[in-house]
């Protein structure tokens, strides 16, 4: 009947306003349910995983002087301040020769692009040098998420102020 026309359309529309709010709300239900996907990346030996295992409070990752130690991505959960994080360390990013590291690094790449926040790791020591390596690395990352973590500060001569990399966005030390 006609009468009930306008009934239903009250319905619809307060059905419609709970939808949104769902939709809107979602991303956040699933950080709470599953845990927020930290990702950390970086070239090789800059300190991925020793930042991972310091984030864990226990050895993890293998770490190693040595290029290539991680190939694949290590996935951890941690509670952190009563929220659930799952902390991935990934494959050092660069160009790879080895087949098995191509994959790892490939890898990388996918799960980078699908994190609730991207860490990625550089080396303060090398910063001069490996600036331009890490632009090129950070162009092909669409996850808008980013923190830029310098790492290996102890090793410096004197301390650096500001570095411009990733596009030309200034990152304080």
């Amino acid at each position: 009947p006609e009468s009930l026309v306008p009934e239903i359309q009250n319905r619809l529309k307060n059905i419609a306003g709970e939808l949104t709010h769902l939709l809107e709300t979602w991303n956040e239900g699933r950080i709470i349910r599953e845990g927020a996907l930290v990702v950390i990346s970086g070239k090789p030996n800059v300190g991925k995983s020793t930042l991972m295992n310091a984030l864990l409070g226990h050895d993890r990752a293998i770490v190693s002087p040595y290029p290539g130690t991680t190939r694949d991505f290590i996935e951890e959960t941690v509670v952190i301040e009563g929220f659930p994080i799952r902390l991935v360390d990934t494959a050092g990013l660069r160009n790879a020769d080895c087949e098995i590291e191509r994959q790892g690094i490939a890898r990388a790449m996918a799960i980078i692009n699908k994190a609730d926040l991207h860490l990625h790791v550089m080396d303060a020591s090398a910063c001069s040098t490996t600036v331009f390596e890490d632009d090129h690395i950070l162009q092909h990352i669409v996850n808008d998420k980013l923190v830029i973590v310098m790492n290996k500060k102890d090793l410096l001569s004197e301390p650096i102020t500001k570095s411009t990399i990733h596009s030309g966005k200034t990152v304080y030390i």
